[in-house]
């Protein structure tokens, strides 16, 4: 299930507004961290039958694997992590917060926005 997630939160940089920053030279650039916690997650997961732990000795490996350019320095505005969901997300919803005003009008979910404009995303690849 963590796999998954790690995964998954990947397929969604897509949806990010600063994409710019991580995804240049027709590449994704993804946080050595990233790729590190990720494999830890992925360790047992089986690709071909073999798991990933057998496949690969480090996240450095599996990431380059999956064709990304890593980046090893802890400046997340280069590279892609999940570090970058959770700031935006953040951002979002204080921007809603300065912008609502105390009426009863329901605020918006960005958060969930994001989660389908993301998995919206991951099925039209899919589909490609």
């Amino acid at each position: 299930a963590e796999c998954t997630r790690f995964l998954n939160t990947l397929m969604c940089y897509v949806c990010l507004p600063l994409q710019y920053d991580f995804y240049r030279s027709e590449r994704l650039h993804v946080c050595l961290s990233y790729c590190d916690r990720m494999y830890k997650a992925c360790a047992t997961a089986l690709m071909k039958g073999i798991s990933v732990g057998k496949l690969y000795a480090n996240g450095h490996e599996f990431c380059l694997s999956r064709r990304f350019e890593i980046n090893d320095i802890d400046n997340s505005s280069l590279c892609f992590s999940d570090d970058d969901l959770v700031m935006q997300t953040k951002q979002q919803i204080k921007i809603s917060d300065n912008n609502m005003s105390s009426t009863n009008i329901e605020r918006p979910n960005f958060f969930k926005l994001f989660i389908v404009i993301c998995l919206a995303a991951m099925l039209s690849f899919i589909l490609c």
